[in-house]
């Protein structure tokens, strides 16, 4: 009996194997997280797949003329489909729209860049005042510097932000010319069909 009791400790104290068996274990939960993931994302992607490949189809054919009046593009909305020679007008006309507020935006950019440079000056002279300034008009000094540095911050942020808009009017520029790119070569397809 006593015999079997020390088999058994040892047995439990033992360690050989043990590597093998955790590998086993987790390789085995690994592969099971990754199928259930799989099969989670399965459906989701092949509907979006669908709308995507619809949206495709029917701007394709919006750009090649071939389509009807009422184009489903996968949301729900209706599509007027444009003759290739409207197309290419509508891009210039957008184009031209995305030029001007570009134009815009960088006068605004130029603005914020001019009041910024005030901002600074600004701060700069109270900061000069605060120092040479004693007693009650350094206090009245101080308090300068504190208005001239919020306005110094609120004219960076400003800068910052109208440099965001014209960042995102240059891309909608860019964005404007590859349209009129395609429907120039849509017009030009549909006129070497004739």
């Amino acid at each position: 009996m006593i015999y079997g009791f020390r088999s058994l400790t040892s047995f439990a104290k033992d360690d050989f194997g043990v590597g093998s068996v955790e590998f086993a274990v987790l390789t085995a939960a690994v592969v099971a997280l990754g199928l259930s993931t799989t099969l989670a994302v399965r459906n989701g992607t092949s509907s979006q797949s669908d709308k995507i490949a619809n949206s495709v189809s029917a701007t394709q054919d919006i750009v090649t003329g071939s389509a009807d009046a009422d184009v489903d593009t996968g949301t729900g909305e209706e599509v007027v489909v444009l003759t290739p020679k409207e197309t290419l007008a509508a891009a210039k006309a957008d184009r031209a729209e995305k030029q001007a507020a570009l134009k815009a935006a960088n006068a605004e950019l130029k603005a914020a860049n001019a009041e910024l440079k005030a901002a600074r000056k600004a701060q700069k002279a109270a900061k000069k005042a605060a120092k040479k300034a004693k007693g009650d008009a350094k206090t009245a000094a101080e308090a300068e510097l504190v208005v001239a540095n919020a306005r110094l911050d609120a004219a960076k942020a400003q800068q910052a932000a109208k440099a965001a808009a014209r960042t995102a009017a240059k891309a909608a520029v860019v964005t404007a010319k590859e349209a009129e790119t395609a429907a120039k070569t849509a017009l030009k397809q549909a006129n070497s069909d004739d």
